[in-house]
């Protein structure tokens, strides 16, 4: 055998395999035992695409603020104005998360590209859409009592 096969071993009785040539996630039968079983090569050398996890980091930090508006409501908590800071905040990371998830989707798709984390781009596309949500529900909650206290005041 030369060192640049390659081979993988048999879960179920240790056989080795020659793995030269196939792709990863294939299904091998392994010839001594005559069991199936899925072939995935040791490391999966393609990169992470930084623009997913940028855009995951910015849609977990307008979620954390989408959470902290919700205590903001809260009778007792912080008052009004930490809460409109909280919902400033909030669509500022999460507007830059939904586009880095974006791009970073159509960066993975490119067929030139060697790139993962396409679930990465997807959950920050979605926990940028938390936090814009929450954000927009926070000041549809909050202009009715600012009105409020205008015209009391």
């Amino acid at each position: 055998m030369s060192s640049s096969e390659s081979l993988t071993t048999c879960p179920w009785c240790g056989a080795h395999l020659r793995t030269e040539g196939l792709a990863g996630d294939a299904t091998l039968v392994c010839a001594r035992c005559r069991h199936m079983f899925e072939f995935r090569p040791v490391g999966d050398m393609r990169k992470i695409s930084r623009k997913a996890i940028a855009s995951l980091a910015l849609g977990l930090i307008a979620a954390v603020f989408a959470c902290f508006l919700a205590v903001a409501r809260a009778p007792g908590r912080v008052g009004p104005a930490m809460g409109l800071i909280a919902a400033v905040f909030s669509c500022l990371a999460a507007l830059p998360g939904v586009v880095l998830g974006v791009m970073a989707l159509a960066e993975i798709s490119r067929p030139g590209e060697h790139l993962k984390g396409r679930t990465m781009a997807k959950a920050g596309i979605a926990a940028s859409c938390l936090g814009a949500i929450g954000a927009v529900v926070f000041w549809a909650l909050l202009l009715p009592i600012i009105q409020a206290i205008r015209h009391t005041g």
